[in-house]
């Protein structure tokens, strides 16, 4: 009698990515495509709230409400003003 061969296959599950929860301060930057200092000029202001941790960090339902609340709001100025206003007092 001949032996049958039986083959196996295993199939893998790729590794998936887990977001966080939570983002840096670059990270939330990229998010909203621009610098990392618009970012912070956005939590000095209070427009973006932000957990001190280890490091500011910003909830993802927080950016998504800041989002949601300046759809078609032009920032530029007033974080403009908030970044020379702060390089003077530093």
């Amino acid at each position: 009698m001949a032996k049958e061969q039986v083959k196996i296959l295993v199939l893998k599950r790729p590794k998936q990515k887990l977001e966080s929860d939570v983002y840096s301060v670059p990270e939330t930057a990229r998010k909203l495509k621009t610098a990392p200092e618009n970012v912070y000029a956005l939590i000095r202001l209070g427009k973006l709230k932000c957990l001190m941790l280890s490091q500011q960090s910003v909830p993802k339902f927080e950016l998504q409400r800041f989002m949601n609340d300046n759809l078609g709001i032009d920032l530029r100025d007033e974080i403009q003003t908030n970044i020379e206003a702060h390089k003077k007092e530093a």
